[in-house]
């Protein structure tokens, strides 16, 4: 007995929804949806004594350096009122000769002297590819992580609707993982155990 032609219409139907979500990212956009609206955690509450500084990128250091350091003296400038954690999400590269980095080395330490703890973002990514990869560093300002930050990390992140997903430790080589800023925070602030799965 033959089906009747609106089930065949039906079966074609469902079968083209198949074939047009997992030949795209639909599904997957259906599952972080999916994620969110059963998920039970919510967002902490911002803490009052963290300051989190994320300017617009200017690609000419002489004029993004002395915003960095004006904000980081108005912090000083609070003395022990002032944050106890400051998360520069800035990507410092390496600058030959820069004159504004001496002031805004200099702001960072006056900051450090009222009892705040400085960090900052790495780009672990390469220039070219957008790929991890292990000589990061050759890109970023020593002076800076390795002088002066009391922590640092990376911000690699991936956004779904309503939910943020982060690598708590993010491979960028062969048996080489880079902690996530975040990761660092919670341990360093907010009691994090060192010996939580580093899940995603």
């Amino acid at each position: 007995m033959a089906k009747p032609r609106w089930q065949l219409w039906a079966l074609g139907w469902l079968l083209a929804l198949a074939a047009l979500a997992f030949g795209t990212d639909a599904w997957q956009q259906a599952d972080w949806a999916l994620a969110e609206a059963t998920s039970a955690h919510t967002a902490a509450p911002w803490p009052q004594d963290l300051v989190l500084i994320d300017l617009p990128h200017d690609a000419d250091p002489a004029v993004f350096r002395p915003r960095l350091r004006e904000l980081a003296k108005l912090l000083a400038a609070q003395g022990s009122a002032g944050p106890k954690a400051v998360v520069f999400d800035v990507h410092f590269t390496r600058v030959n000769n820069d004159p504004a980095l001496p002031p805004l080395l200099a702001a960072l330490r006056a900051l450090q002297a009222t009892g705040a703890k400085v960090y900052g973002a790495v780009d672990p990514r390469h220039p070219r590819s957008g790929q991890p990869w292990p000589g990061y560093a050759a890109e970023h300002e020593p002076q800076l992580y390795e002088g002066l930050f009391d922590g640092q990390g990376h911000t690699v992140f991936d956004q779904h609707g309503g939910l943020i997903k982060y690598e708590p430790r993010l491979a960028v080589g062969a048996a080489v993982a880079l902690s996530s800023l975040y990761y660092r925070m919670a341990v360093a602030h907010y009691n994090r155990p060192l010996n939580v799965p580093d899940q995603p």
